[in-house]
């Protein structure tokens, strides 16, 4: 089951998302409101796999702090588009609001596969004691992307991933990304 956080104001738009959502049976929806802290981590809590946004309600400081849980907290960002609205600074996939319930929870179901699945693993489960985050980036990094295609794949900017794959260097003690490989190789074996 795919955790869902939706941060969208209340009304036809967020109680259609929650319906579709519940209907399709892939997905929980865990919360739903119009503040964006919602989507945070919380120790011990149930953690989201994926977070929509509407994108004209997220501004100043709650943008801000959207960004760096997106850094943190694994998880894929839908961004919907109202109107003319858009926010170029978010990243994550983009869905107009016309589209039908069917190809909204495709477009979904596609998404989470396409996302590695350290988010929802266990730190015991994932080597070098690399958060799900660090694991999530050294995944992709071994499957040969660059960082502008793994930010564009999880939903972050590339100067992020650049910084986590950083960590992910000085965590294992290597200097480069085919180290990076290796070492991940090599405990999975």
């Amino acid at each position: 089951m795919i955790g869902v956080i939706i941060v969208a104001r209340p009304g036809l738009l967020r109680d259609g998302i929650e319906a579709i959502l519940k209907e399709s049976r892939s997905f929980s929806v865990i919360g739903s409101g119009v503040d964006i802290r919602m989507c945070a981590p919380k120790p011990g809590g149930v953690r989201a796999d994926m977070v929509f946004v509407e994108a004209g309600l997220v501004s100043g400081s709650d943008l801000d702090f959207f960004l760096g849980a997106q850094v943190y907290g694994a998880f894929a960002t839908v961004v919907l588009l109202g109107g003319k609205t858009d926010r170029e600074d978010i990243q994550g996939e983009r869905v107009s609001l016309d589209i039908s319930g069917s190809d909204l929870v495709t477009k979904l179901e596609s998404l989470v596969q396409d996302l590695p699945s350290p988010g929802r693993t266990k730190r015991r489960d994932r080597p070098f004691g690399l958060s799900a985050r660090e694991y999530e980036v050294a995944q992709l990094v071994t499957k040969g992307l660059t960082n502008a295609d793994i930010g564009h794949r999880i939903g972050i900017k590339e100067q992020s991933v650049k910084n986590v794959v950083s960590c992910v260097l000085e965590r294992l003690g290597v200097k480069n990304r085919t180290a990076i490989a290796i070492a991940l190789l090599s405990a999975a074996e």
